[in-house]
């Protein structure tokens, strides 16, 4: 068997340092560059770009799934007083994982390779309202008959932009964010549906009563 000399030796681990680099580079390439030297990440769906003085940095938004409040007592009050019952779409908690200092915080979406114009069409940004022990998305209300169902939201204007080769969304608020919570997702056509998950996120402060 051939045993390799000490240069050798150095010279194989060069070389495989080299084209793991390589490596590295492409995956990164493939993905839009944000700001010099940092691009998005080759995984993951939803991503915020936060600029905190001079660095730039990326955290990733998870999904979180929604919880169904039906208000059934409340409900029955409203119906002994001839009121509409209504029910909520709501997040566990009243806060967010994803903390963020800066108020115009700049989101990045990878829109499905199928669909991407339905997709880019039903994005949509949320301010939620803080509740006793969650946070809430969508409010359905109706009148003392059940009908004329509507669902509500607080959706925040934002201005959307295709990035890199379209397959990737860039979203930023049309004005500076309040502290509080809020949400990106996919919002459905259908005003009497809501959708079962929602990208959480937290502008950090004290919110307005």
């Amino acid at each position: 068997m051939k045993t390799l000399k000490p240069r050798s030796l150095a010279l194989t681990a060069l070389l495989l340092c080299a084209s793991g680099s390589l490596g590295f580079a492409q995956e990164s390439s493939a993905t839009p560059e944000i700001a010099p030297g940092i691009h998005l990440p080759a995984t993951g769906s939803i991503f915020v770009a936060e600029k905190i003085g001079t660095e730039t940095t990326i955290k990733t938004v998870h999904a979180t799934e929604i919880l169904s409040n039906t208000h059934a007592g409340s409900n029955f009050a409203r119906s002994i007083v001839y009121t509409g019952p209504h029910h909520t779409v709501e997040l566990d908690k009243t806060t967010s994982s994803i903390q963020l200092q800066e108020n115009a915080p700049v989101l990045y979406v990878r829109l499905p390779s199928d669909d991407t114009d339905i997709a880019r069409n039903r994005l949509s940004l949320i301010h939620l309202r803080i509740g006793k022990a969650t946070r809430i998305c969508v409010e359905f209300t109706a009148n003392v008959f059940g009908g004329s169902r509507k669902r509500v939201i607080e959706e925040v204007a934002i201005t959307k932009e295709d990035v890199g080769t379209g397959t990737w969304l860039k979203i930023t608020p049309q004005k500076s964010l309040e502290a509080g919570e809020y949400a990106i997702a996919y919002m459905p056509k259908d005003k009497l549906l809501s959708p079962d998950t929602f990208y959480d996120f937290t502008i950090e402060g004290e919110p307005k009563k």
